[in-house]
C-alpha cells in the first residue's frame, strides 16, 4: 500500500484512515511529488526549487529527486534570488530523507543542503549538511563556518558510518538552548562534536554572507561538492521540534529501517568481565571503523602498549608479575591522532595461586543419600579432613587423591555443607567447601546450560489470551501487581520495582504491593478469618467496580510443610489438597470477574529441606492450569519456572539457612518475572506484538471488524472490534 502525504497528514490510499502528524506547521517544504518538470514547489511557503540536472525517481513517499554526484543541484529561491525569509531564521528545524548511491572518498563529501557564499575565500561562511568530510568516512555531518574563522565554529558528526542503498531520515534542531540531531526518529545521543558543543546556537541567520541555497551541491576546501544519491521530503520549520514530534513525524512515513551497521568502536571479547585468570592469558577483541589507526591496551596501572591487529586484535599477557585480586583491562583505539577515541574496559580476578585442595566427586547441588564416597585432590602434601556442617573432622585417606566415606542418611534430609581442610603439621594450608542435598529421591536434574531465570513454567492455558488487556472502559496509567505468598517471596515487591525501574515499559507504571505472609500456607489463605483471607478481601475492595484500574495477582504459595505431597498424582491426598486449595485461591482472587484481571501461578524454588514435596507442587501447577483450560477459564496464566534455575544457582541466592532466598535470590526471582510480564502485558493497541502501535495494528483491527469474543484485535476488551478500538490505538499511536 502506497502512502500519499499532503499538508502534514498521512492518508492511507483506499480510504482506510487518515491521521494527523506532528510538525505540519513548517514554513517551507518540498515533497518532490511533482514527478516531472523543472520545478519543485514549496507546499508551505513561497520558496520553490529550480532543478538543474536531477531526475525524478521513486522516493520514500511518492516521487523524489536523484542527484548524479557530478553536477546536479536544486537552487532554492523565492523568485528574487536567495530565499530571504529562510536565510534570516536564527533557530528552527530541518528534516530530510536521504539515500546514497556511493560513499565519499578522502577530501570529498556529499552535500545535501548548503547555504552560504558561492565560492570560498577568506570571507567564506556556510551552513552545510553533508556526508563525509576531510577523512575517508561516511558519517553524517552538520557544519557551520563563519567569516574570519580558519576552522568551522560548529560541527558534529553521527559517529556511525552510513551505508549505501538505505533510506535515512535526518532532523536538525536548533533553539535558544543549543542544538541536537535525530537519525531515524531517535536522538543522536552519541554524536561527536568536532567543533563547538551542544549548547551552541547557530542556524541560517548566523551565516554572514549568503548568495546561494542549494540541495545536492555545496562547497568544501575550495571545490564543488556534489551528492550522489536521492533526496525526498525536505522541510524547514521556524521553531524547534520536540523529540516526540520528531519521532511521530518519522513514524508517519511507515518506514522500517534495517538494522544499523556496527558502530565504530573497540571491544574486548576475551576474557570476559569477572573471569578468574592466571598465567598466560590471551586478550582479544575486535574493532569497527579504526582501520589505519591504532589500539592500545592498559592492564592495571601499567603503561599502555600496542596490540597486534586492528579489526581483530590480540595481546598476550602473563599474570605472574601481577598481585592476586581485581585487575582492570582497558583498551583504547583511534582511527587517527586527532580522531575521537573509543574504549572498552573489563575487570578480571588474578589468581596466580591455585587452590591447594578441591572436591572432585561432587558439586554444589548434587543430591546424595546413604553411604557416599567423597573424593578430591591436593596440590601439595599434608593431611586432609572432611566435616559435615561444621561437625567433627573426619580424616580422609589417600593424600592425592583423597577420599572419605560419609553416611548422608544419618546427616538427615536437607542441605549440608561439606568442608575439606588441608593441614601440614596442624597448620591450615587451604580449605574447600561444597553444598550437597541429602534426599532419598531426586527431581529430574536440570540441564543448567539450557535454563535461565525468565523461562516460563511449561504449562499453557489455551483459554487465556496471548496478552493481557489492561484497558477496559479506561486505559489507566498504572497497573497494580499483588504478590501473594509466604516467606519465599517476602521482600519480592521491592526487587520487582527495582527491575521494572531499570527496564520499564514506557506506556505503563507498574506498582508492586507486598501481601506475602511468613508461614501462611495455601490452605490458610483461603480460610475465613485468616490474615491471608483478609489480604485478599483488601485486594478485591480495590479491584471491584467498572472504573477500577487493572489489578493482577502473582501467586507463589505452598502447603509443603503442613501437607507435603508424597506423590505427584491426584490419588495422593496432600497433592490433591494443594491443587484444590490453589483453585480456591484463584476463585477468590477472581471473584466472578470482579476481582483481579489475571492471576499468574508459580511454585517453590528448589527447596533442599523439602525437596520432593516442593517439586511436586511445581508439577501441580500444571494440573491447575489444565483444569482451568478445560473449564474455559481465561484469567489464569503460568508464571516463571523458579525451581530449575534456582537449583542451578545453588547455593547462590540462598540465605544461610539454605532454604529461603537471600537478597540475590529475591533479585533472581524478580528478574524471572520481568520478561514474562513485559511479554504478556503489551502496549494497548499493539495487536501484532512488535512493541509499537502503528499502521499494521490499525489494519489488523479493520480486518477483524465486528463480534470476535476474546480476539487480540479487541483492544478495549468489550467483545466487539469497532470504532472504540480504533480510537484507543490512535490515542497510543507510536
Amino acid at each position: 500500500m502506497r502512502e500519499r502525504r499532503c499538508a502534514g497528514a498521512v492518508v492511507l490510499v483506499g480510504g482506510i484512515a487518515a491521521m494527523a502528524t506532528a510538525g505540519s506547521d513548517h514554513v517551507a517544504g518540498w515533497s518532490f511529488d511533482e514527478g516531472s518538470g523543472s520545478l519543485a514547489w514549496d507546499d508551505a511557503g513561497d520558496t520553490f526549487g529550480l532543478l538543474d540536472g536531477p531526475t525524478w525517481v521513486e522516493g520514500i513517499a511518492g516521487t523524489a529527486l536523484h542527484f548524479d554526484g557530478l553536477d546536479d543541484l536544486v537552487e532554492l529561491t523565492d523568485g528574487d534570488g536567495l530565499p530571504d525569509a529562510l536565510g534570516s531564521l536564527e533557530s528552527g528545524s530541518v528534516a530530510m530523507w536521504m539515500r546514497f548511491d556511493t560513499l565519499p572518498d578522502a577530501g570529498v563529501l556529499h552535500s545535501m543542503m548548503y547555504l552560504g557564499r558561492d565560492w570560498e575565500d577568506s570571507d567564506h561562511s556556510s551552513f552545510q549538511i553533508e556526508l563525509g568530510h576531510s577523512q575517508v568516512n561516511s558519517k553524517l555531518y552538520w557544519t557551520i563556518t563563519e567569516v574570519g574563522e580558519q576552522q568551522p565554529t560548529l560541527c558534529y558528526d553521527s559517529t556511525i558510518n552510513l551505508v549505501t542503498d538505505v533510506w535515512y531520515h535526518y532532523v536538525l534542531v536548533v533553539d535558544e538552548t543549543g542544538n541536537t540531531g535525530y537519525l531515524n526518529g531517535e536522538v543522536m545521543g552519541n554524536r561527536h562534536y568536532n567543533f563547538g558543543s551542544p549548547d551552541h546556537r547557530k542556524f541560517f541567520g548566523d551565516i554572514q554572507i549568503q548568495t546561494i541555497m542549494h540541495l545536492g551541491h555545496g562547497l568544501f576546501a575550495g571545490s564543488d561538492q556534489w551528492m550522489g544519491g536521492t533526496l525526498d521530503e525536505v522541510r524547514i520549520w521556524d521553531r524547534a521540534l520536540s523529540a516526540v514530534e520528531v519521532q511521530e513525524y518519522f513514524d508517519s512515513f511507515g518506514y522500517d529501517p534495517p538494522d544499523p551497521p556496527d558502530e565504530d568502536g573497540v571491544t574486548i571479547e576475551s576474557p570476559e568481565d569477572g573471569d578468574v585468570v592466571a598465567g598466560d592469558v590471551s586478550i582479544s577483541g575486535s574493532s569497527v571503523g579504526l582501520e589505519g589507526g591504532h589500539i592500545r591496551v592498559r592492564i592495571g596501572d601499567q603503561p599502555p602498549v600496542d596490540v597486534t591487529g586492528i579489526e581483530n586484535w590480540t595481546f598476550d599477557w602473563n599474570t605472574v608479575d601481577f598481585p592476586d585480586g581485581d585487575t582492570s583491562i582497558r583498551v583504547v583505539g583511534r582511527a587517527c591522532q586527532s580522531c575521537p577515541s573509543f574504549s572498552d574496559e573489563i575487570m578480571v580476578e588474578v589468581d596466580n595461586i591455585p587452590p591447594a585442595i578441591v572436591f572432585g566427586s561432587v558439586d554444589d547441588g548434587d543430591v546424595v543419600w546413604g553411604d557416599v564416597s567423597i573424593s578430591g585432590s591436593t596440590t601439595q602434601s599434608g593431611s586432609v579432613t572432611v566435616s559435615v556442617d561444621g561437625g567433627e573432622p573426619i580424616p580422609a585417606g589417600g593424600g592425592d587423591p583423597w577420599s572419605v566415606d560419609l553416611d548422608m542418611t544419618a546427616a538427615g534430609a536437607g542441605a549440608h555443607v561439606l568442608s575439606a581442610e588441608l593441614r601440614d603439621n596442624g597448620t591450615l594450608i587451604d580449605a574447600a567447601e561444597v553444598t550437597l542435598i541429602a534426599s532419598s529421591a531426586s527431581p529430574p536434574v536440570p540441564s543448567c546450560g539450557d535454563v535461565e531465570f525468565g523461562d516460563r513454567l511449561p504449562y499453557s492455558n489455551a483459554a487465556s489470551p496471548d496478552w493481557v488487556n489492561t484497558c477496559g472502559d479506561v486505559c489507566w496509567p498504572v497497573v497494580t501487581f499483588h504478590i501473594i505468598g509466604h516467606s519465599e517471596s517476602l521482600g519480592l515487591a521491592s526487587h520487582l520495582a527495582d527491575v521494572f525501574t531499570e527496564a520499564p515499559i514506557d506506556f505503563r507504571e507498574f506498582v508492586f504491593v507486598e501481601h506475602s505472609i511468613a508461614g501462611e500456607e495455601t490452605w490458610e489463605w483461603i480460610t475465613p478469618g485468616s490474615d491471608g483471607e483478609a489480604a485478599i478481601q483488601s485486594i478485591l475492595a480495590e479491584a471491584d467496580g467498572v472504573d477500577a484500574p487493572p489489578h493482577i495477582a502473582l501467586v507463589l504459595t505452598s502447603n509443603n510443610v503442613t501437607w507435603p505431597a508424597g506423590d505427584p498424582d491426584m490419588s495422593d491426598p496432600n497433592y490433591a489438597k494443594y491443587v484444590a486449595d490453589v483453585q480456591a485461591l484463584i476463585e477468590m482472587l477472581d471473584d466472578d470477574g470482579r476481582g483481579v484481571i489475571m492471576t499468574y501461578l508459580t511454585a517453590h524454588r528448589m527447596k533442599p529441606s523439602n525437596l520432593m514435596p516442593a517439586w511436586y507442587e511445581n508439577l501441580a501447577i500444571g494440573d491447575v492450569i489444565a483444569e482451568a483450560e478445560a473449564a474455559g477459564f481465561s484469567r489464569l496464566k503460568s508464571g516463571p519456572d523458579l525451581h530449575a534455575p534456582s537449583w542451578c544457582a545453588f547455593p547462590g541466592g540462598y540465605a544461610s539457612d539454605l532454604s529461603h532466598p537471600d537478597t540475590d535470590g529475591l533479585r533472581q526471582m524478580a528478574e524471572a518475572w520481568h520478561p514474562i510480564l513485559t511479554g504478556d502485558i503489551k502496549h494497548p493497541g499493539d495487536v501484532n506484538g512488535d512493541g509499537a502501535v502503528s499502521t499494521t495494528d490499525l489494519l489488523a483491527i479493520l480486518s477483524a471488524w465486528g463480534d470476535c469474543g476474546e480476539c487480540v484485535e479487541d483492544v478495549t476488551g468489550d467483545g466487539f472490534v469497532g470504532t472504540d478500538d480504533i480510537l484507543l490505538i490512535l490515542s497510543y499511536w507510536t
